[in-house]
């Protein structure tokens, strides 16, 4: 999910709120902006768009940051692709990478819907610590869909390690929690204590 933060320094520039977003919801709003009224080319450009930003995260064009600390994600090969899935970008940043690509459209507070401009210590949102039975059921469901995908396809382990990264993606990606958290957290808070059972690996081995 989107969010908005409060600047705590200095100038009245400071304490303009500075928002936040991922990756996949950066090209959804940028693609609804574009074709407001067309659904299949709004499609298109949401793939295009998405498709562009990644690679431009991965290659350090546009700052990638770690949803929790905000600190950039580094560019390195070996920092799996989830990373950059559920990191965040500046709406400033974001905004600057429009005008290099000549992308005629600018996104600004009123582009983000009340649910997407949330402040990082609104109480009622989950959390890692606080997930909510609804949200920590959903997480495991993941994981046994995950690791049972794993196993049919001869690759990839059915751990809690094996599943955590596509696990966070998943939550990351879904349009009613959109929350973004690492896989190693998701590993040590919502999975915590989860297995896939001897139960379901016999049901994957016979099918």
């Amino acid at each position: 999910m989107s969010h908005m933060e409060t600047k705590k320094s200095g100038t009245a520039e400071d304490q303009k709120p500075a928002y936040w977003c991922t990756a996949h919801e950066a090209s959804r709003m940028i693609a609804n902006k574009l074709f407001p009224g067309d659904e299949a080319s709004r499609a298109d450009a949401q793939r295009d768009l998405y498709r562009t930003l990644m690679r431009d995260l991965r290659a350090g064009a546009v700052l990638a940051r770690h949803p929790s600390t905000r600190l950039p994600v580094p560019i390195d090969h070996r920092v799996p692709d989830v990373a950059f899935v559920v990191a965040r970008i500046d709406l400033i940043d974001l905004n600057r990478w429009l005008s290099h690509h000549r992308i005629r459209v600018r996104l600004g507070a009123r582009d983000f819907s009340k649910d997407q401009a949330i402040p990082d210590d609104e109480p009622k949102r989950p959390t890692l610590t606080n997930p909510g039975p609804e949200l920590l059921a959903k997480a495991r469901r993941y994981a046994d869909d995950i690791a049972r995908q794993n196993m049919l396809r001869g690759y990839g382990g059915a751990s809690g390690r094996d599943v955590c990264f596509s696990v966070a993606q998943r939550i990351a990606e879904d349009s009613k929690n959109a929350l973004n958290w690492d896989g190693e957290s998701v590993r040590k808070h919502l999975l915590k204590g989860w297995t896939f059972d001897e139960e379901s690996r016999q049901q994957v081995a016979q099918s």
